[in-house]
Order: C-alpha cells, then structure tokens, then sequence
C-alpha cells in the first residue's frame, strides 16, 4: 500500500500526496481530516496485523469460549466479544478483498 503525506494545509484545505499524485481535499476542518485519512491508510498494515491472530479461526473463539460463567456478568461478556471477533473478521475479510482485486493500473 502506498503511504500518503500531508502537503499544504489548512482550516479550509488540504492536500495528501503519495507516489499515484495529490488528493485535494476541501472542508471544514480539512486538515485535521486529511491526517486522519493519512493515517489511517498509512496504518492500514499494522492494523491488519495486529487484527489477524483474533479471527474467529484464530484466537477469536478460543476467548470468547475462555470466559468463566460463574463470573457475573459473563453472558454479557461473551455477547460482546462474539460482537468484536464478528466486526475483526469483516474487517480482515474486506482487507483481504481488497488485496485480491486485480489492481486497475496494471
């Protein structure tokens, strides 16, 4: 994945560059939302490393099946980590997705 840096900015303004060329973005708040995107797809990697050993094949299940149901409150727990196994594994799927696609400028 390619890494974006902020250009010129400012409140109204902003610009991310990478190898492809410029992004232009404008509104409110523009540069704060051009380095939130930077970020983000600069990250884009680690994320998906740090993700992956929590799939629901992974580790994912095995802690959701570690919760004690003597503790109270423990349905609840387990409610809400199925949730959060759930949305790493549509993460990582559509991160996969997106890898699989035959790049458009080849």
């Amino acid at each position: 994945m390619k890494r974006l840096k902020l250009g010129m900015a400012t409140d109204k303004a902003a610009s991310l560059v990478s190898d492809d060329g410029v992004i232009t973005l404008a509104c409110e708040d523009a540069r704060d939302v051009a380095m939130s995107i930077a970020r983000a797809v600069n990250h884009h990697d680690a994320l998906v490393a740090a993700l992956t050993p929590f799939r629901s094949r992974e580790m994912g299940n095995a802690l959701v099946h570690m919760i004690d149901y003597r503790e109270p409150n423990s349905e609840a727990a387990q409610a809400r980590l199925i949730q959060l196994v759930a949305m790493i594994d549509v993460i990582l799927d559509s991160a996969e997705a997106e890898e699989d696609e035959p790049d458009a400028a080849s």
